[in-house]
């Protein structure tokens, strides 16, 4: 059952709300999942920047007007290098951290393993990314809003690639038809996320490593809402709201007649 356009809108402090509870309720096995990722991909990232770093420094040495005159261009190339190899390596686990996220969402206990499926999605994943992650580049480029735009009315390519197994640009597209409604709260909520994940950095990267899974967390919460709200336990009052108003999207009761916020009728 998805959710009608008119009522696609963002939940700022729920989804925060609701994946905190899920991270800190099985905090243990999110924590190790979490630095089973990390590790790999800090590491990784570590090493490049001190190739990179290592290049420039030779360069600088050999020829201190060669490198003042080709930095900003070698620098543009190295960092579209490394964004390209860390989101291949990125990549082998997003589909994992994403049903992971998942599976907690229906209610069932998360285990290590549960990082290890879905590789089957791997090149999909791969290429949405890439393309998601390119378009973010210029558009940080141009002022960081328009990136800052991009993040957000993409930001359900991914969980709709793994859960709907859809192709890379039928994924991008349908992100952007779903996000487009409430654009502004989607680009905010987007950056809210990756800064409340990066601020574990200053807390000597435990931090970081426990934050981690929010940004998974809250992408399935998304997704959720807007894709399968079935996925949501049902209290015995959700129960009885299980249609939306045909006018304006609320949610109603099963047997109302009109809609109580904008009075509609639904016969």
């Amino acid at each position: 059952m998805e959710v009608p356009d008119s009522a696609k809108r963002v939940r700022f402090g729920d989804w925060f709300s609701e994946a905190w509870g899920l991270l800190t309720g099985q905090w243990q096995t999110w924590f190790l999942i979490s630095l089973t990722v990390v590790i790999p991909i800090m590491t990784f990232n570590v090493l490049l920047i001190w190739m990179g770093v290592s290049a420039q420094i030779e360069i600088f040495k050999a020829d201190p007007f060669k490198f003042l005159m080709e930095n900003l261009s070698q620098s543009l190339s190295f960092n579209l290098l490394t964004q390209f190899s860390i989101t291949i390596v990125e990549s082998f686990f997003i589909a994992g951290m994403l049903n992971t996220a998942f599976k907690q969402l229906s209610g069932e206990p998360i285990e290590i393993s549960d990082l290890f499926t879905g590789f089957e999605h791997f090149i999909n994943v791969l290429v949405a990314l890439l393309i998601s992650n390119l378009l973010q580049f210029f558009g940080f480029q141009l002022c960081i809003i328009p990136g800052l735009i991009v993040q957000g009315l993409l930001f359900l390519t991914i969980p709709l690639v793994i859960r709907k197994g859809m192709a890379p640009l039928e994924a991008l597209q349908a992100s952007f038809q779903a996000t487009r409604h409430d654009w502004i709260m989607f680009s905010l909520f987007a950056a809210a996320v990756q800064v409340v994940t990066v601020l574990g950095v200053f807390a000597f990267c435990i931090g970081f490593v426990f934050l981690f899974p929010l940004l998974y967390l809250t992408m399935a919460l998304a997704y959720r809402d807007f894709f399968e709200p079935e996925l949501k336990p049902q209290s015995a009052v959700d129960a009885l709201y299980t249609k939306y108003c045909r006018q304006c999207g609320s949610p109603l009761p099963v047997q109302a007649s009109f809609c109580d916020r904008c009075g509609a009728s639904q016969v």
